[in-house]
């Protein structure tokens, strides 16, 4: 058995190696960053600083160029954003207000985690066209050089050219040339480092004049060793040699290479057939797989009855707050209707995310009740999304005489514990999706008790002996027992659940919670809105400063209450909880 061989690498030490490398580097010099975000470039620019740290004395080993980036990204949130397909990096502190060259038909793997989509998506489309504008500014021929670029055709046979996948284990070669059509001498200058870590093979000079009227050619050979995308940059530097009439600077002329390994047939079947569009999540399990349930008859035992003295509304969640549970990244439209709310201002068009804004200034008598609904119904309507995570999926569900008994696992899995008197909805599978809602008559605890085996290897260096290994010489197995508490909930069904249930049936399951706390908030907020102005209800709610026209009110406790002088709104409580009632009025 093979035995994994020195520790994780040390996230303290990439942590520490990325932020020194930036420091240095990057922090200070904007036109640099800006370039690097070609991830090409800043390859090329990391490299080129290990190399300065290794003549220095203070070599940088076991710290790989995606190491740095996800520190940087991650740690040190330095990187905004990485956009894997374009091969782009976003920074942190470039703001990217340059002219938007180029179409952006796709801006690739964009991570867009932490932020709303808006503007850090127009932020990444403008930097993908600066780069592929800069990236063709970069491959374009100039002052007379002109290079082939680099594909590897002659890889792809047997008629695989179209569909350009090169085969594991066969090598890509390339002739490339380079001529000087222009009047002057120039020195070439090949810098391939980067291609040479990614097991590219450069062939010839890489160093050399090239004079006027001459052409040179180099080979690049690939020999691909795993399946997938390859891609690295060559760069080509010239530099004009000595003239009095010459007055062309330096420059440079970049071809970037990409090469993709695998097995050509199987690209084809992988291959797209339509352009790729992002697809948005839909949010469908909120509104439709658990929507429009059959509901079991309200007649039926296990009902718990209405007990209020004053009936309670249903105050159901208006359409326009609703719908924003179905909205990716819903948050700005939320605090617009809140900020219209707030503010008595319609539609909340004018609302400005960066604006910093104290709400307690415009809460008044007139618009308390109705902010403060809006807030529940907003509350009520993430309720409903974070329900959702506690679904359960393909569960079995056993029948014991008329009812149905469902497992529910137990507060260690943080689900949501199951109350007499609840509701739980079911979909059944294969049947055309079939709804019901099932009423809880019922809980029963369970306690599991599991055994789990530990297998230590308490001598490695014998694994390698068959016989060792039969004989448990090298093996210590020891055991644990883990106990966990479950529920048993027993549901009622209607009846024509009973018609299509078979043993052994699964289904899919979602959770609900009571709205009775909620509606009963809206419906002393209802109360409130009632109230004429000076009322008790509104000094509560906005008390003033005690004077001659505000005198404080008769405290409740300046008379014995007893249990027979109040009248409970809830009349199932019983006499211990009437009396307790009864001890904290007196107590106010």
């Amino acid at each position: 058995m093979r035995q994994r061989k020195g520790p994780h690498k040390n996230q303290t030490k990439i942590n520490t190696t990325a932020h020194t490398f930036y420091n240095a580097t990057l922090r200070h010099d904007p036109a640099l960053r800006r370039r690097c975000s070609d991830r090409h470039i800043f390859d090329v620019t990391l490299d080129k600083w290990k190399a300065e740290q290794r003549l220095d004395g203070r070599p940088v080993s076991g710290v790989t160029r995606s190491d740095v980036i996800y520190s940087l990204w991650r740690k040190w949130k330095l990187i905004r954003a990485k956009v894997t397909g374009e091969n782009v990096i976003v920074w942190t502190e470039d703001s990217d207000d340059g002219d938007n060259d180029g179409d952006i038909d796709d801006i690739g793997d964009a991570n867009n985690e932490g932020e709303n989509g808006g503007e850090k998506i127009d932020v990444i489309a403008k930097t993908v066209a600066r780069i592929r504008h800069s990236r063709a500014q970069m491959e374009s021929n100039r002052n007379g050089i002109v290079i082939d670029d680099i594909h590897f055709n002659d890889a792809f046979s047997n008629g695989s050219e179209s569909r350009g996948c090169c085969r594991l284990g066969v090598t890509a070669t390339q002739q490339v040339t380079i001529r000087n059509e222009s009047d002057i001498d120039v020195i070439c200058d090949i810098k391939s480092e980067a291609a040479r870590q990614r097991n590219f093979q450069i062939e010839g000079e890489m160093v050399f004049d090239l004079l006027a009227g001459q052409t040179t050619c180099i080979d690049v050979s690939f020999t691909p060793k795993r399946i997938g995308i390859t891609k690295t940059i060559i760069i080509f530097n010239f530099d004009p040699i000595c003239d009095e009439d010459n007055d062309i600077d330096p420059f440079s002329i970049v071809r970037y290479i990409s090469i993709r390994a695998g097995d050509p047939d199987d690209f084809d079947m992988l291959k797209p057939t339509t352009p790729y569009v992002k697809k948005w999540n839909k949010r469908e399990d909120v509104t439709e797989k658990f929507a429009n349930p059959v509901r079991v008859k309200s007649n039926n035992s296990g009902r718990l009855t209405s007990s209020f003295e004053i009936p309670l509304a249903s105050h159901v969640i208006p359409k326009h707050v609703e719908q924003l549970a179905g909205v990716n990244n819903a948050q700005h439209e939320a605090m617009q209707v809140l900020d219209s709310v707030y503010r008595g201002k319609e539609n909340g068009t004018y609302f400005d995310k960066e604006e910093k804004l104290d709400y307690t200034k415009t809460l008044d008598i007139d618009n308390y009740a109705k902010c403060m609904q809006h807030l529940l119904w907003f509350e009520e309507t993430q309720m409903k999304v974070d329900i959702t995570t506690y679904d359960l999926t393909q569960v079995p569900l056993l029948k014991e005489g008329r009812s149905f008994k469902l497992f529910v696992p137990g507060l260690a899995e943080n689900r949501p514990s199951v109350l007499k008197g609840d509701k739980i909805l079911i979909r059944v599978n294969g049947m055309g999706g079939k709804k019901f809602e099932g009423l809880v008559t019922k809980t029963t605890q369970e306690v599991r008790v599991m055994r789990a085996y530990i297998v230590t290897i308490s001598c490695p260096e014998l694994m390698s002996n068959v016989q060792s290994i039969f004989n448990y010489q090298c093996i210590e197995i020891t055991h644990t027992d883990i106990t966990k508490q479950h529920q048993n909930a027993y549901l009622e069904f209607p009846r024509s659940f009973s018609q299509i249930y078979i043993d052994g049936l699964r289904i899919d399951v979602r959770f609900t919670f009571s709205r009775t706390t909620l509606r009963t908030s809206h419906q002393a907020l209802k109360a409130f809105e009632l109230k004429e102005y000076g009322s008790p209800h509104h000094n509560i709610v906005f008390p003033k400063l005690l004077g001659e026209d505000n005198l404080p009110l008769t405290p409740l406790n300046s008379r014995i209450i007893r249990t027979n002088q109040m009248k409970f709104i809830n009349r199932t409580l019983n006499d211990e909880q009437k009396t307790g009632k009864s001890l904290l009025t007196v107590c106010v």
